[in-house]
């Protein structure tokens, strides 16, 4: 598990970390502000492609609702700014199969 609040710098610092995720396939939480995103000129999408793009699916917190698009993260972006990536393999854990 990784955890990740940086102020709106998560991106940068998951890029950083691709190698470790990749090998690793950590769950990753993440604190994802509108507010703190706007600093560093982040489109709250950006999370949800980044996911894709490892093999993520990317879940709200605390009731791990699957994000699939921008609507849905727009979305939940009112009610939360936790966030949890959770490795393709590894889903069937989180849903309790």
């Amino acid at each position: 598990m990784i955890k990740i609040d940086v102020e709106g710098a998560e991106i940068e610092t998951l890029n950083g970390a691709l190698t470790c995720t990749q090998e690793k396939q950590p769950y990753i939480l993440v604190e994802w502000n509108v507010l703190n995103l706007r600093v560093y000129n982040c489109k709250p999408e950006v999370l949800l492609n980044f996911a894709l793009k490892i093999n993520y699916k990317l879940v709200s917190l605390p009731y791990l609702s699957p994000i699939t698009d921008l609507t849905f993260i727009e979305l939940h972006m009112i009610q939360t700014e936790n966030f949890l990536l959770v490795p393709n393999q590894k889903q069937k854990k989180y849903e309790g199969q």
